[in-house]
């Protein structure tokens, strides 16, 4: 089953961001079992020693099924549309034009190379245009030194320290476009 035109999101010479799609789940259950991407994941919200069946429930509801107020997308090396991570926009507020984003590279070997850096910049210019939003946010993981360098790069400013109720300590990054 191919994609259809309208699922591509965004795309540069270098990469491509798409809706997710069904053929996704082995990558996407890859990238979550990696204990790097587990420790600095905000919000872990499944156990990576769970089987894939479950995983597949998870998938199912968070990233296939687009809502109001999240929107995921999965990046594509070009050429080739190779997966090589995913980004989400989510608590969109359509009224205050704001959002947070979030990204993930899955591999080692894809990391430091501008998928994220360029990744991000596309995604904000489309929720800027389509979607109105106009002020985003991140929390990064403190001790997260590659994302806080991704984000502050591209022109976030760090806000404030969360302590959570979870006991994760986050930093809050936000930028206007």
């Amino acid at each position: 089953m191919g994609l259809l035109p309208d699922a591509v999101i965004a795309q540069d010479d270098f990469v491509l961001v798409r809706r997710v799609a069904p053929s996704d789940l082995d990558q996407y259950f890859r990238w979550y079992k990696d204990p790097e991407i587990q420790e600095y994941m905000s919000n872990p919200h499944w156990d990576p020693e769970k089987p894939k069946s479950d995983f597949r429930d998870i998938f199912m509801r968070k990233y296939l099924i687009q809502t109001s107020d999240r929107l995921s997308m999965t990046i594509c090396a070009i050429p080739g549309k190779r997966l090589v991570g995913q980004v989400m926009l989510f608590d969109i507020n359509r009224n205050e034009k704001t959002a947070e984003v979030g990204i993930l590279i899955g591999d080692f070997s894809d990391r430091r190379k501008g998928f994220a850096s360029r990744t991000v910049k596309l995604v904000l210019g489309y929720a800027s245009e389509e979607m109105g939003i106009r002020k985003f946010c991140c929390h990064i993981m403190k001790g997260n030194r590659a994302s806080e360098n991704l984000f502050t790069g591209i022109g976030f400013c760090r806000r404030a320290e969360r302590d959570d109720l979870s006991e994760l300590r986050r930093y809050e990054f936000v930028t206007d476009v």
